[in-house]
């Protein structure tokens, strides 16, 4: 079995343009386990705004002048960011770091002042006012951050990217198996115990039916190549 994310089983098939399989159909979606947002965050002492719309307008006001940062080309932060430029049309350059601590250090030091990131990650800076978050960018908001709005209540229609972890099992496992695990599975949906832990961390425990799993990544992946494609985003 392999527990996927939005990373190695979605972006993945955008930006590696030479896989030696289809991610799409190379597994067989068992059940979709923890989803959670990643937020739009910036430096307020470097790009004072307060909002999504203030950030377009101060980012098209100093075109090519302002940097975001990721974890690196592909990550899910770059792709969330990718996918803000491309829908408002802005000119910002991307700064990939190596690995999450590298890439808030540079929002914090100024160097890269904007930075789209797992909620989860970002928490302890925004909670320092290192950080200001501007929007969630799931389709409703975080119990972590309730007064901060998602990126559709910000003005930016119809944008959703969502960090997911999923139960995947190789294609070809026998049905008898995959069913007995969907099942198993799903009690573990009202679980106190694992709810809580992974609301501490800033996730939703979300069993869901493999075909709603399938689609996810059907979905994910088409999003991603479309960007891909526009963007000209490659694995380096």
């Amino acid at each position: 079995f392999l527990l996927g994310n939005a990373g190695s089983n979605g972006i993945n098939a955008a930006i590696y343009r030479d896989l030696p399989y289809d991610l799409a159909t190379a597994f067989e979606p068992i059940s979709l386990v923890v989803m959670g947002p990643n937020v739009l965050t910036v430096n307020p002492k470097v790009v004072p705004v307060a909002s999504v719309m203030e950030l377009a307008a101060y980012i098209r006001a100093r075109p090519g002048q302002l940097n975001y940062g990721s974890g690196g080309v592909g990550a899910s932060n770059h792709m969330t960011t990718e996918l803000l430029k491309h829908q408002l049309g802005l000119d910002i350059q991307h700064v990939p770091y190596r690995g999450t601590q590298a890439m808030a250090l540079g929002a914090i030091s100024g160097d890269s002042p904007v930075l789209a990131g797992n909620l989860v990650n970002l928490m302890p800076f925004i909670q320092r006012g290192e950080l200001r978050a501007l929007a969630v960018t799931t389709r409703t908001r975080s119990p972590m951050l309730p007064d901060v709005p998602t990126m559709i209540e910000a003005g930016v229609p119809d944008f959703e990217t969502v960090a997911w972890n999923g139960l995947l099992a190789p294609k070809g496992t026998p049905p008898a198996i995959r069913e007995r695990m969907h099942v198993e599975l799903v009690k573990l949906r009202d679980n106190a115990m694992l709810r809580e832990r992974i609301s501490a961390i800033g996730g939703e425990v979300v069993m869901s039916t493999p075909e709603a799993f399938a689609q996810r990544i059907r979905d994910d992946i088409a999003k991603w190549k479309r960007l891909a494609e526009a963007a000209d985003i490659r694995a380096q």
